[in-house]
């Protein structure tokens, strides 16, 4: 017997008052049991559902950090390839950063007007 449970009443019935029977006693213990059990569950699941919404919080935020900086790199590292391969050190590198410096902003600004729609109807304001 846990300590949650209260004792059983022995096995003397007193028509007089009002103690449940051993069958009702049981029934009801096994009620008491069933509902502790289930309140533990729900808050184990809002705990786990909790640290999902602030992991797909951070990995939203991630992903458009590692979007910048790819955006950025790429026209930079073909603009350094350029100009190793023509000998124009550091003009087309210093056009690639430039390119690729409009296309991260450009990408960026997209994605957070696409995130704010996203929020925006999840909250239910329609635009």
């Amino acid at each position: 017997m846990s300590k949650d449970e209260p004792a059983e009443p022995s096995g003397k019935s007193d028509s007089s008052s009002d103690a449940p029977s051993q069958e009702e006693y049981r029934k009801l213990a096994e009620s008491a049991r069933g509902l502790r059990e289930h309140s533990s569950r729900t808050e184990d699941a809002e705990k786990r559902f909790g640290n999902n919404a602030a992991a797909n919080s951070w990995l939203k935020y991630t992903s458009v950090g590692l979007q910048f900086v790819l955006v950025l790199l790429l026209p930079l590292g073909l603009g350094y390839w350029a100009d190793t391969y023509f000998g124009t050190l550091p003009w087309l590198t210093l056009v690639g950063f430039a390119l690729g410096a409009v296309a991260s902003m450009t990408s960026i600004i997209l994605e957070v007007q696409r995130m704010d729609r996203v929020d925006d109807k999840s909250a239910g304001k329609d635009k």
